[in-house]
């Protein structure tokens, strides 16, 4: 372990982050300050406790008053934030250019919302001025070259959320397969029930499939602000095989099972910074469908070969897209799965450490910090 001593602020401890953050402590001496605690996180392990400060928060602007003092009484070596738009980024920003020390932005972000554009001059100094970008992947990169007008100093650290597939779970996706399942082609929705996700579309994409195919399924697994809604728009549509499982699942087993169960999985979100439920498809070689506006779409998903690429709010290509899965299926499932081989090497968490390392030792080629036995 580098004895480079590095404040890493983020908005929350969640359960797939977690992983990173473990890798971090094994090469630098990091102190996490957390604006909470995510729901799916049902215990920090002791070595990421030990090195934590969750701290009282104003939400949704995400401002911590506590965080100020940490990080000036500490005076770190490194200064690492994400999440631009809030608050305890721009304030370790600030605190790093008080302080004369380096200061690394981790953003996913690739386009503007209309609560952005309000902060976008103060938002594009802090990406210019920031010692080093990292990004998840392509869509980011541009994004981030774009504000600090040239290359350098910014860094790909591959977003990554895996699946971990154990016997007794793969015998039970078999059970219900043969048994709830049988002979059905089963469409999966993962993730959070929200107006951008683009779940209104795929309901009624499916209503139309439903009509023309009678050995279609859709699951719907998630919690959120458009539950009860899309609960009515399935009675009012009169969809029959439709299944919505209105709550977050936290088990990893029972997480991995839904995907397993799958034939395909679906991500029709109207605007994404990225879309981790891809990362969990591919690495149990599911294909998947998504839109162009899901960032995840122009890194992992290969168009034709691993999934589709569509506009979002489309009704008719969304159905078509299914259509073209269910007649392809043996072609494309297999190409799937060879491709997953390939990708599981690339969206792991080493090689999102990496992207943290290789920023870092970025810092020691330019002298920002010095080297420290």
């Amino acid at each position: 372990m580098l004895k480079i001593r590095i404040a890493f602020v983020h908005n929350y401890c969640i359960h797939y982050r977690i992983p990173l953050f473990l890798n971090l402590l094994r090469y630098f001496d990091v102190d996490f300050y957390f604006a909470g605690v995510y729901r799916t996180v049902k215990r920090i392990p002791q070595r990421l406790k030990r090195k934590s400060y969750i701290l009282r928060s104003v939400m949704p602007i995400v401002f911590s008053p506590m965080l100020i003092i940490h990080l000036l009484r500490k005076r770190y070596d490194v200064y690492i934030a994400g999440d631009i738009q809030t608050v305890n980024t721009w304030i370790t920003f600030i605190i790093a250019k008080i302080l004369r020390r380096p200061f690394i932005l981790w953003e996913e972000r690739w386009f503007l919302t209309k609560r952005s554009r309000y902060f976008w001059p103060f938002m594009k100094l802090i990406y210019s001025k920031a010692d080093a970008v990292i990004v998840p992947g392509k869509k980011a990169y541009q994004f981030a070259v774009l504000c600090r007008s040239k290359k350098n100093g910014v860094f790909i650290a591959p977003n990554a959320s895996m699946l971990t597939i154990t016997n007794r779970v793969l015998e039970k996706a078999l059970n219900l397969k043969q048994t709830l399942f049988k002979d059905k082609f089963v469409i999966l929705y993962f993730g959070r029930l929200e107006e951008l996700k683009g779940l209104k579309y795929l309901i009624k994409a499916f209503a139309e499939l439903e009509r023309e195919y009678n050995n279609v399924s859709l699951l719907i697994v998630g919690d959120g602000t458009l539950k009860e809604e899309l609960k009515d728009l399935i009675i009012q549509l009169r969809v029959k095989n439709a299944h919505l499982i209105g709550h977050y699942v936290e088990e990893e087993e029972e997480r991995a099972l839904y995907f397993l169960i799958s034939d395909v999985v679906v991500y029709p979100s109207i605007k994404e910074t990225w879309g981790l439920l891809i990362n969990e498809a591919i690495s149990v070689g599911k294909p998947v469908i998504t839109t162009y506006t899901t960032a995840a779409a122009h890194d992992p998903i290969t168009d034709g070969v691993n999934g589709l690429i569509i506009p979002p709010r489309s009704i008719e290509y969304l159905k078509r897209a299914l259509i073209e899965i269910m007649r392809n299926y043996g072609k494309i499932s297999h190409s799937s799965k060879k491709k997953a081989m390939i990708l599981i090497k690339k969206y792991n968490y080493i090689s999102q450490t990496k992207g943290f390392i290789d920023a870092v030792h970025y810092l020691f080629k330019n002298k920002k910090i010095q080297h420290k036995h």
